[in-house]
């Protein structure tokens, strides 16, 4: 039989002096103190949530929400489809161009006494006949020049800007009723979820630092899942999709960058300049936009804003930050929080959301770089059922709370398992806690919203 014993030599060993790399490398008893503080890296600016404690959110009685919106300005116009040449003084038959149409073809604007004016050509022509409207997205109406001295001569693309029934004369008989289109819009709240399970072993161990005061991983979980949560809810809000492919029934939502790219104002653009800039002005000033707008860049889209501001503004000069309080030195500054140029201030902002580099640590070569969201700021004008006029905020966060939801949260919280706060529900050793939230995007006006997009 064999015997095995302890190895217990040497039992000591001899060093000239007691060092630090002989206390770690040797006896490794050297007690680390460990901060129990817990630092979050990674940082970032919810835009949906400073919305929504600004007001900007509505509680949604239905999964879909719709909401009404005019349809172009109170005063119309139709382009001419062709190039229409007559003498002066005489009639022109126009054939309504393929833009100028409403109701699938069914539905134009000229009608027998309205005057229209030719925006290239100054002239100021009355319909004179009854239009044909007989066939669909091929109406014609006659145009005759109030004088004689003028032509109602067109060009294919020519703008007939609307002026109303005017110069009717004594005795004047009813006009046609013009109907102003309404524009109808649609969208889903939908559901984000999260769910956590902490086993009974898990939740007994302590960790080294505090998360809210408390040194249970639960909190550290719940916390790293609150916040989690608050970043889905933007991508959700500003980046969601409507859905027809899944496995069951849910519409998904479209967030706000969905909604402008189908309604709004979409551009491209090689080099961010001063020139930008008017084209952007005259792009908005074409919508009805208002004066003031956010604008969320990526850092590549933010750096090429400021770059053009600090060169072309500027001309290069230093900007010098007024300094607070500080003994010695100068502050050098120069980013622009804001811009006010053409009568219209835009507010710059590097939103983290459309940051790839930010957000995952990836390259952020995608669709999001050089990627601006130009959101309008502010109230527009609303009627009511009861014909009351209020504002309401352009863009707003819709949300649904089913059953109630607790406490009128708009998220609701439970758990479940053995170690549930609220009385165990399973057998089950584990404490399951489960988020869940019903959201949505309204972009009121969205011909006014714009992408800027780098290429």
């Amino acid at each position: 039989m064999a015997i095995t014993l302890p190895n217990s030599t040497p039992a000591n060993y001899s060093d000239p002096a007691i060092t630090r790399y002989g206390l770690i490398s040797g006896l490794n008893i050297v007690n680390v103190h460990a901060s129990n503080t817990f630092y979050d890296t990674f940082g970032w600016m919810p835009y949906t949530s400073l919305s929504e404690l600004l007001g900007d959110d509505e509680e949604s009685t239905n999964k879909e929400f719709r909401w009404y919106q005019s349809h172009g300005r109170p005063m119309g116009f139709v382009t001419s489809s062709g190039v229409v040449t007559v003498a002066n003084g005489a009639p022109a038959t126009i054939t309504v161009g393929a833009d100028s149409y409403s109701q699938a073809g069914t539905k134009s604007l000229p009608a027998l006494g309205f005057i229209f004016y030719n925006a290239r050509t100054g002239v100021n022509s009355r319909v004179s006949a009854v239009p044909n409207k007989a066939t669909p997205n091929a109406h014609t109406f006659v145009l005759t020049p109030l004088k004689t001295t003028e032509n109602a001569s067109t060009l294919a693309g020519d703008e007939l800007l609307g002026r109303g029934f005017l110069y009717l004369g004594e005795q004047s008989d009813t006009t046609d009723t013009v109907i102003r289109n309404i524009d109808r819009y649609s969208n889903y709240v939908t559901e984000i979820r999260a769910d956590d399970t902490i086993t009974d072993l898990a939740d007994a161990e302590k960790i080294e630092f505090q998360i809210n005061g408390n040194y249970s991983f639960t909190y550290k979980q719940m916390r790293d899942t609150n916040l989690r949560l608050m970043r889905e809810k933007d991508f959700l809000i500003f980046e969601g999709t409507q859905a027809n492919n899944l496995p069951y029934a849910e519409e998904g939502s479209n967030g706000v960058i969905k909604q402008v790219q189908a309604n709004g104002i979409n551009m491209d653009y090689a080099t961010w300049n001063l020139a930008t800039f008017a084209t952007i002005d005259r792009a908005l000033n074409s919508v009805g936009a208002p004066k003031e707008y956010d604008i969320l860049s990526d850092s590549s889209a933010m750096i090429e804003m400021q770059n053009s501001i600090f060169t072309e503004i500027n001309n290069g000069g230093i900007v010098y930050a007024a300094p607070a309080g500080s003994r010695g030195g100068i502050n050098l500054e120069r980013d622009f929080q804001s811009l006010k140029i053409y009568s219209r201030k835009y507010n710059f902002t590097n939103y983290g959301l459309f940051d790839e580099q930010t957000v995952y640590g990836s390259k952020g070569l995608g669709l999001r770089n050089r990627f601006s969201l130009f959101m309008p700021t502010g109230k527009t004008s609303s009627a009511r059922e009861n014909g009351s006029t209020v504002t309401m905020p352009r863009f707003s966060v819709m949300y649904q709370r089913p059953f109630g939801m607790a406490n009128s949260n708009k998220w609701h919280v439970g758990e479940s398992g053995l170690f549930a706060s609220q009385g165990g529900t399973s057998g089950k050793a584990d404490r399951k806690i489960h988020t869940i939230g019903y959201f949505g995007a309204r972009v009121i006006g969205a011909q006014q919203y714009m992408i800027a997009k780098g290429n």
